[in-house]
């Protein structure tokens, strides 16, 4: 996931890229889900160590 979301925002930076709103869109998405993921992983971990 992380390697889609650093070619994604390197994409962004080419002008002639002419990204639209579906990368922008899909961007947050990756980042909302990565951030979920790590709360459950955190989450679990601590479950576990108790």
């Amino acid at each position: 996931m992380a390697l889609g979301e650093a070619t994604a925002r390197a994409v962004q930076r080419i002008p002639d890229a002419k990204c639209n709103g579906d990368m922008h869109k899909a961007l947050e998405y990756a980042e909302a889900v990565k951030h979920q993921q790590k709360e459950y992983l955190h989450q679990k971990a601590v479950e576990n160590i108790v």
